[in-house]
């Protein structure tokens, strides 16, 4: 019979590229079963402390150990346990990258009721992860998941009403949506129903309301927001035009990931508005953006180079348009998840609040909160 220790370095092993495993006859479940889950009474304090330690794990980006109790709790039949594993599979922290497994993770976890794992499944669906878009069953499972008070789903179903992706478009549904979240705080939806007031969809424009909800989202630290508000100060839309805080705004929302932000700050040095002007800062943030996948700050940071004195007046003139605004989406922008490195990245719908930080593949995938066992 294998020590504990020994146990806990074979599982590891078999975790580590995406095998199932067996802990013994009391943790026999491999990832094709489809039993239904409860946490048995006795089990409840052993299974709160493995998620505990596991929490503990990962925070310390101890992934394998992390993956190993969660899998113990899972085990023992907690949806947290299927949840949070589903997300180290989907990442690939800890273990083999597998969507499949984390697809079945998150069927057992929401099976048992578990809104934040209902808010994943769909957002595998929404994304596409794995190469299978559904936004049908999107839609099927935000709507469970909000129903259910997991707010960041609220969002995103107003987004997929606000697109008609996966049901019907429906400006007002997706206003209502954006409210609800907005009134939860919810920094996606702060930012979504300050799209709708600056674009003016569903509901008369106004800028200047515009503004204060990308202030709220902004100050949740939410990129796309800070991007946003960032272009009503460029353009004098709903505040007092201020290249300054235009600047700031931008700075911001490049720090927490969102390339085109550092472009924009290049269009600044090029034309000289607010700060003094400057080919090499402008190549500087062009460089920066292009670094981070927007493909104008490649181009633009091309002309700019000490390398093409002539480009760089051309330059001046073909990036005088900043990047558009960030439009309604998925997950917002950060450390470089603004997916695609295309002319479309400000305007993509790239934000998918979501809900875990550092555990998604394709961004964040959930809150850290675990309300189930």
């Amino acid at each position: 019979m294998l020590s504990r220790k020994t146990a806990v370095l074979v599982i590891a092993a078999a975790l580590s590229l995406g095998l199932p495993f067996s802990a013994g006859a009391a943790g026999k479940q491999d990832l094709d079963s489809a039993r239904a889950i409860s946490v048995a009474p006795a089990d409840r304090a052993k299974v709160a402390g493995l998620l505990a330690d596991a929490e503990e794990a990962r925070s310390r980006k101890s992934y394998v150990r992390a993956s190993v109790l969660y899998r113990q709790a899972a085990d023992l039949g907690s949806a947290a346990g299927y949840n949070n594993l589903g997300e180290l599979f989907e990442s690939g922290q800890g273990m083999k990258r597998s969507v499949p497994n984390a697809e079945f993770c998150y069927r057992k976890a929401a099976s048992a009721g578990l809104h934040e794992a209902e808010y994943n499944l769909a957002r595998l669906y929404d994304y596409g992860v794995g190469g299978r878009t559904d936004y049908s069953k999107a839609a099927y499972w935000y709507r469970k998941a909000a129903d259910g008070g997991f707010t960041p789903a609220v969002s995103m179903l107003g987004v997929l009403y606000s697109y008609g992706r996966g049901v019907k478009k429906d400006l007002a549904e997706a206003m209502r949506l954006f409210e609800k979240a907005s009134a939860e705080n919810d920094p996606a939806g702060l930012f979504n129903l300050g799209v709708m007031y600056d674009t003016g969809s569903g509901v008369k424009a106004d800028p200047a309301r515009a503004a204060g909800l990308y202030r709220r989202a902004g100050d949740a630290r939410y990129s796309r927001a800070l991007f946003n508000l960032g272009m009503l100060y460029a353009s004098g839309r709903g505040v007092d035009l201020d290249y300054k805080k235009a600047r700031e705004c931008w700075e911001d929302s490049y720090s927490l990931g969102f390339p085109a932000a550092a472009y924009n700050i290049g269009i600044l040095y090029i034309s000289g508005k607010g700060v003094a002007e400057s080919r090499e800062e402008a190549a500087k943030w062009f460089s920066l953006s292009c670094r981070g996948g927007y493909h104008e700050g490649c181009n633009a940071a091309g002309k700019t180079s000490g390398r093409n004195k002539g480009g760089a007046a051309a330059a001046g003139k073909k990036s005088s348009a900043a990047a558009g605004r960030s439009t309604p989406g998925k997950k917002d922008a950060k450390a470089g998840s603004s997916k695609g490195g295309n002319k479309k990245d400000a305007k993509a719908a790239a934000s998918r609040p979501a809900a875990k930080k550092g555990s998604g593949a394709k961004g964040n995938t959930g809150n850290r909160k675990n309300k189930k066992s």
